[in-house]
């Protein structure tokens, strides 16, 4: 039962999931191996813009929205007007890797009140074209919710690629929602 045992761990993640101290990697297997490469540059934002294009003015620190980690994230919409904002990064996941998990934290408010979609978020891979490769998750004014999400999904099928992750926003005219990103993670082995 010491600090790195899989009862550790597992305590460590319930309080996690409730967003209570530290988050644990979902790849920790309780032996303390991390549990692989991180191929995301600055996923917490801690660093600014540092590896990341776009709508990097997103990239904030403020007390009145707490982060997932840390004391930066990235929000996204929040105008209450027509916006369309985006955050991309370059990632490569090695020919012959036999893991590729992303991840990442999101937390969705809104003052949307009627039940349809007004305000999205869409998560997608694109090749160097910008063809998407593959929708990873869509995300709307629906799913506002208290706390941080968390998420996470296999990437394995793009093996020996390099692909642009990308988050785009589109907010529609009125009532404000707000996409907040934290904790973005690639680990490959």
């Amino acid at each position: 039962y010491g600090p790195d045992s899989r009862e550790a761990t597992a305590v460590q993640r319930a309080y996690a999931a409730i967003n209570v101290g530290a988050d644990v990697d979902e790849a920790d297997s309780g032996s303390g191996d991390p549990g692989g490469t991180e191929r995301v540059l600055n996923g917490g934002f801690e660093e600014g813009s540092t590896g990341w294009k776009g709508s990097t003015a997103s990239i904030v620190s403020d007390p009145a929205q707490l982060p997932y980690q840390g004391t930066r994230y990235a929000r996204l919409g929040g105008t209450g007007k027509t916006t369309n904002q985006t955050l991309t990064q370059s990632v490569s996941i090695p020919a012959g890797a036999t893991q590729a998990r992303l991840s990442f934290a999101l937390h969705i408010e809104t003052s949307e009140i009627n039940p349809h979609v007004y305000d999205q978020l869409t998560v997608t891979l694109k090749d160097s074209s910008g063809k998407v490769l593959r929708t990873i998750g869509r995300y709307s004014n629906q799913d506002a919710g208290a706390g941080y999400q968390l998420h996470s999904f296999d990437l394995l099928e793009q093996n020996g690629k390099t692909v642009t992750l990308s988050f785009a926003m589109h907010e529609d005219r009125s009532k404000a929602s707000f996409f907040v990103i934290d904790k973005v993670s690639l680990l490959t082995r």
